[in-house]
C-alpha cells in the first residue's frame, strides 16, 4: 500500500493552493471582495443595513440575506446548500441586533470552480462584510480537505483538494472556523466514518492558519490603502 497520495500539482498533503484576495472589487456596493484558492475564485458584494420588506423584518435584529450564483449554469440545489451554510455561519457571528428591522444582503458570484467551491464563496462573503463595516464578533475563515482511501494514516487526508482530487476522494469536508477556533461551518459530502470526520476537521484547522496569515497581510494592505497616514516605511503603525 502506498504511504501517501501523490498530488499532480506537486503540493504536499497539508498545503493549500496559491491564495488570492482583494477588497473593493465591485462598484455600487457598501463593501466587496474577491477570494481564490488557486484557479477557484469568487467575488462578493455586501449591501446594508438597508430598509427591509415588512415580510422580512425582525423587531430585534437585522435580516441577513445570502445569495450565490455558480460560475457556470444557473442557481440550483447545490447553490441553495452553499447559501444556507454561509448564512448560518454569518448569522451566528454578525452583530445583527445592532440593526433591528433592517436588511443586510450578501451576493456571491462564483468566477471559476476547480474544487473548494463552498470554502471560496464563504471566504469572499465574510471579507465583503468586513469591507462593508458590518460588525462581527470575529471573522470566520474556511478551507476544505478530502479523504483519499488506499493510503496509510499519514497520507490519506489532503488539504484544499482540486476538482480532480475531489472526484477521486471518498469524501470531501469543508470546515469554517471563527477567531477562537470554534467550528461555525461544516459541510461533508461522500462516505466517511466519524473518525475520518474528526481527522478532517483537524486537517482543516491546521490548514486554516495558512489562510489566516494571508488574510492578515491583505487586511493590513487594505488599511494602508484607506488610511495613508498609517504608512510608516511600509508598515501599519500599531
Amino acid at each position: 500500500m502506498p504511504s501517501t497520495y501523490k498530488r499532480q500539482d506537486g503540493r504536499k498533503s497539508g498545503e493549500a493552493r496559491t491564495l488570492s484576495a482583494g477588497f473593493a472589487t465591485l462598484p455600487r456596493t457598501d463593501g466587496s471582495s474577491s477570494f481564490a484558492f488557486g484557479p477557484t475564485s469568487a467575488v462578493a458584494g455586501a449591501h446594508g443595513p438597508i430598509e427591509s420588506r415588512l415580510s422580512q423584518e425582525h423587531p430585534d435584529r437585522a435580516t441577513l440575506e445570502v445569495t450565490y450564483l455558480p460560475a457556470a449554469g444557473i442557481a440550483d440545489t447545490r447553490s441553495r446548500v452553499v447559501e444556507g451554510s454561509i448564512r448560518g455561519a454569518l448569522e451566528s457571528l454578525c452583530l445583527l441586533g445592532q440593526y433591528p428591522r433592517t436588511l443586510i444582503q450578501v451576493a456571491i458570484q462564483g468566477v471559476a470552480t476547480e474544487g473548494a467551491e463552498l470554502a471560496t464563496a464563504a471566504n469572499a462573503a465574510t471579507l465583503a462584510l468586513m469591507d462593508a463595516g458590518i460588525p462581527m464578533k470575529t471573522l470566520f475563515l474556511t478551507t476544505s480537505c478530502a479523504v483519499m482511501e488506499g493510503f496509510d494514516q499519514a497520507g490519506h487526508l489532503i488539504l484544499d483538494p482540486s476538482s480532480e482530487e475531489a472526484k477521486e476522494a471518498t469524501s470531501v469536508h469543508t470546515v469554517g472556523f471563527d477567531g477562537s477556533g470554534q467550528v461555525v461551518l461544516l459541510s461533508s459530502v461522500g462516505d466517511f466514518t466519524q473518525e475520518q470526520l474528526l481527522e478532517a476537521i483537524e486537517v482543516c484547522r491546521g490548514g486554516i492558519t495558512q489562510v489566516q496569515e494571508y488574510i492578515r497581510t491583505r487586511v493590513s494592505d487594505r488599511m494602508r490603502d484607506l488610511y495613508p497616514v498609517l504608512r510608516d516605511e511600509g508598515n501599519v503603525k500599531a
